[in-house]
């Protein structure tokens, strides 16, 4: 983390033996293993993924096949939270509305995504049109 609480490096490592891996290996894999502890300071410290498959495997014969760009991306959309708030039920969405606007906030309910913080509203006419 950052001292703005925004991620700086995030990573890890998942070392899947073989069948039949003999047992020089497994004891080089837990030996090595210690190295990793924190493998997020590893890419922090600007380690690539093939430098730090060789912490992961050192003193093991390994070749680097392919390589993969990786990026999170979320799937919410209104269709999906629409779903999932027809499952609340007709009275209990206009009981949470009723709630809004009792506390003084806009008549509309307001979903946010815990995974990209996207932000989804629903009115009284959408909630109706719901069902």
């Amino acid at each position: 983390m950052d001292t703005d609480c925004t991620c700086r490096a995030a990573g890890g490592v998942i070392v899947q033996l073989l069948p039949f891996a003999d047992d020089q290996t497994v004891d080089l894999i837990e030996r090595n293993a210690r190295e990793l502890s924190n493998v997020s300071r590893l890419f922090d410290a600007g380690m690539s993924n093939e430098e730090i498959a060789r912490v992961a495997l050192r003193d093991i014969p390994f070749d680097v096949f392919d390589e993969l760009e990786v990026s999170y991306r979320c799937n919410c959309n209104r269709e999906r939270t629409t779903r999932a708030l027809i499952t609340l039920g007709k009275e209990e969405l206009l009981s949470l509305l009723e709630e809004q606007t009792a506390e003084g906030k806009p008549e509309r309910l307001e979903i946010n995504c815990r995974f990209c913080d996207k932000k989804q509203y629903y009115n009284r006419d959408d909630i109706e049109n719901m069902f």
